[in-house]
């Protein structure tokens, strides 16, 4: 029983194609869908003659909301089912799998595009497979 799916997400429209298909799933297994994107680890931004105006931790805050208010937005087009969120910073995969581990999810399920710059199609079908201790469910869209 898939009582946990977590879905991760890229901000790419084409990441989110795999929603419906995921939302029927948890209405019907009565599950909870934990949505993630995961954004690079921020270096300072620096102004001209390298002068800090954001340091890390700030620009890391500010994608953090940003993330979750994307992540909220996407949830909101799930209804009647239990929607999480959560932001995490690194590699793609390497998060992927460490959230999927951490929060116990029962299937990883996502979307993969040619088009997609975050995780794109070889990743997914040469990384995910082999690193992932759940099932991963694949929504491929023509």
């Amino acid at each position: 029983m898939n009582k946990r799916i977590l879905v991760p997400l890229d901000g790419h429209p084409s990441s989110a194609e795999v929603l419906p298909l995921v939302a029927d799933l948890a209405r019907s297994a009565g599950s909870t869908i934990r949505l993630l994107t995961v954004k690079p680890v921020p270096e300072p931004v620096r102004a001209e003659y390298g002068r800090i105006v954001a340091y890390s931790d700030q620009e890391m805050a500010r994608l953090e909301a940003e993330g979750n208010e994307y992540l909220e937005s996407l949830g909101a087009t799930v209804p009647d089912v239990p929607v999480e969120h959560v932001v995490r910073f690194g590699d793609a995969v390497e998060e992927i799998v460490t959230e999927a581990e951490t929060w116990n999810a029962d299937l990883v399920a996502l979307t993969a595009s040619p088009r997609r710059r975050w995780l794109p199609r070889r990743h997914v079908d040469d990384v995910i497979h082999r690193k992932a201790t759940v099932p991963v469910l694949v929504y491929r869209p023509h």
